[in-house]
């Protein structure tokens, strides 16, 4: 008997088999490619939102100067005041809220917990320098903020009276956490180095 030419059934339906599991095969590739994507961008965007965060802050920081003004009619104070949650200090560089140029105003950086991390700035000299001021928020998505300060003789300390230490500390530290999409990241620590700081 003399075989026709073409395909069986059976080889047409293995043929079909055969592409449907090199079909799945490929989405499943390019599902698991699009997730990495994602997840790139993502941390993408977390770290650049991080950056513009500590350009705020280090530009803020590293500028800190020791101030010395009279408080409430006291003896001239040192205007550092650093808290685990909020640090107040004086600094020489460009304000973001008051009209430039100003030779030095007053800053509060501090978490609040309803519109994010906020910096409050203030002219000095003032009566109450830390009282009241122009309020931006820095990043509404910040969800935890703890601040240290690095004593002349390398180790931190969870506060730092401006007055009592005698001058500024050497460093901030910086730890944060950012809502980001349905949870909360937590982000490098940020080292920002005082250049007037104590010992420098």
């Amino acid at each position: 008997m003399r075989r026709q030419h073409g395909f069986t059934l059976l080889e047409l339906l293995l043929a079909l088999a055969i592409l449907g599991v090199l079909v799945a095969i490929l989405l499943a590739g390019l599902r698991i490619g699009i997730s990495a994507w994602e997840g790139g961008e993502a941390r993408a965007e977390v770290h650049q939102r991080l950056r513009a965060i500590a350009g705020h802050l280090e530009d803020a920081l590293a500028s800190a100067y020791p101030y010395r003004a009279r408080v409430e009619g006291l003896e001239r104070r040192i205007l550092f005041e650093g808290e685990p949650h909020r640090v107040r200090f004086v600094t020489a560089g460009a304000p973001l809220t008051l009209p430039a140029p100003i030779a030095f105003h007053a800053v509060t950086l501090a978490l609040d917990e309803d519109v994010g991390l906020t910096l409050t700035e203030k002219p000095v000299p003032a009566e109450a320098p830390f009282a009241g001021g122009t309020r931006l928020v820095l990043d509404p998505e910040v969800r935890a903020l703890r601040f240290s300060y690095r004593a002349e003789g390398g180790g931190w300390q969870e506060r730092w009276d401006g007055q009592e230490a005698g001058g500024l500390p050497t460093a901030v530290r910086i730890d944060l956490a950012v809502r980001f999409r349905d949870r909360i990241e937590t982000l490098p620590a940020l080292m920002i180095p005082l250049p007037l700081g104590k010992g420098a």
